[in-house]
């Protein structure tokens, strides 16, 4: 796994130990990639995250894509006491109509991007364009920035943009 996190404040978890018990991806088409960690995360004081890999689940070996997945407490009388959010993150360099595939994951770390109290999720993931024939020679990698609104992981796409206003 190549997770970091700031010790102080959050913890690098096994993903295995949450990921079955919410039944996030019930086909299975799901598979996690690099770790999870636990702690505060934009405006929540304490979430399980961690970014998986997914496909379509009636192709085989059918492409990937990158998604976050968020585990964060819900404070209610009837219900568990947690509650799942997922996000479907793309490559900022594809068109909407040709989304890349993800071939990996390499690192993901946790960290206060622009110093204002509140923390991020930063990833480095590689990409295949999609559908034409140099795809495979034109594999790049993209650091993605994620924050967290309320119950939504937002992807930035400027770091300097995470900053509150």
């Amino acid at each position: 796994m190549k997770v970091t996190v700031p010790t102080a404040t959050h913890r690098v978890v096994d993903p295995m130990l949450n990921w079955m018990d919410y039944n996030i991806y019930p086909a299975e088409n799901a598979v996690l990639l690099q770790g999870a960690t636990n702690g505060p995360i934009g405006d929540q004081t304490s979430v399980w995250f961690a970014l998986v890999g997914v496909h379509d689940h009636t192709v085989n070996n059918g492409p990937s894509h990158l998604e976050a997945v968020m585990i964060y407490p819900v404070d209610c009388d009837d219900c568990p006491g947690d509650a799942t959010s997922t996000a479907r993150i793309d490559s900022q360099r594809s068109p909407p109509s040709k989304p890349a595939h993800l071939l990996s994951v390499t690192s993901m770390h946790v960290e206060d991007v622009n110093q204002d109290g509140r923390f991020e999720v930063i990833c480095q993931a590689r990409f295949q364009p999609c559908c034409t024939d140099e795809a495979v020679s034109q594999t790049y990698t993209e650091t993605i920035v994620l924050q967290v609104q309320g119950t939504n992981i937002v992807q930035v796409a400027d770091p300097g943009q995470t900053k509150q206003k």
